[in-house]
């Protein structure tokens, strides 16, 4: 018997209903996420996906990816990339791209001395010039700058705006925040939001905090800061490049 199917996007709901599949066929075709075979970060996590649902990636023959764009146009869906699998019995198994695990470490070990988690607060009071609020991956300047995307937490004494939870970031001078800004938008930062991610949601601990925003971060400026060779650089410019011309590999 043959399966094709598409299964509800629900945290690893998918991945169960897959398994629960492979019981009764070993030819399956499924649409579903594939961001936990992206996930660069899965050995630093605790049960993480990528080990708990092993069986599965054994059984992949091969994933045609639905860029998150993509999946937007085709499903007026907001996710991250969408695969195509296809699951068979004598399939060669996934592996997976070990090219930026290099460029990943050097990011994670600045991560490790000072993170974005240890700067983060829901508290938008104090004598502060400015404030940037960190929602669902958006850096923006000020609860006018971005349009927050809905947030499932109740209301609490830590929410604003009714049931929408923000993250912030605060800054004594209003020219540090206007640089705290300008270096989330440079290759490098966009690089590290689009893998240090769960879902929609940053992973703060794995984003590195640079410190000093007394002065702009440019490009070169970080690469020379994280210690990154030609090729990593090269790495990261070929996926800023792919992601503007929406094209997702795996």
């Amino acid at each position: 018997m043959k399966i094709i199917m598409n299964a509800p996007y629900n945290r690893n709901l998918h991945l169960k209903i897959l398994q629960e599949a492979m019981k009764h066929s070993d030819d399956i075709v499924n649409l579903s996420p594939i961001r936990w075979l992206q996930d660069p970060l899965a050995e630093y996590k605790k049960n993480s996906d990528w080990e708990k649902f092993a069986d599965i990636r054994e059984k992949i023959e091969s994933i045609d990816v639905v860029s998150a764009k993509e999946a937007q146009e085709f499903f007026g869906i907001q996710h991250s990339d969408l695969g195509i699998y296809h699951l068979t019995e004598d399939a060669s198994g996934f592996v997976r791209d070990t090219s930026l695990d290099s460029t990943l470490e050097k990011i994670l070990v600045k991560a490790n001395e000072d993170s974005f988690k240890e700067h983060i607060t829901t508290d938008r009071t104090g004598l502060f010039i400015d404030v940037l609020d960190i929602y669902g991956g958006i850096i923006g300047k000020g609860s006018g700058f971005v349009k927050p995307l809905g947030y499932n937490r109740k209301p609490s004494s830590t929410a604003c705006n009714g049931d929408t939870y923000w993250h912030c970031v605060k800054f004594d001078t209003k020219e540090e925040a206007e640089n705290f800004y300008k270096t989330s938008l440079t290759k490098l930062y966009q690089f590290i939001f689009k893998f240090v991610r769960s879902g929609h949601h940053l992973l703060f601990k794995y984003v590195p905090y640079l410190g000093d925003y007394t002065h702009p971060w440019t490009d070169e400026m970080l690469y020379e800061y994280f210690c990154l060779n030609e090729d990593e650089i090269k790495e990261i410019e070929k996926e800023f490049i792919d992601e503007n011309n929406n094209e997702s590999t795996l």
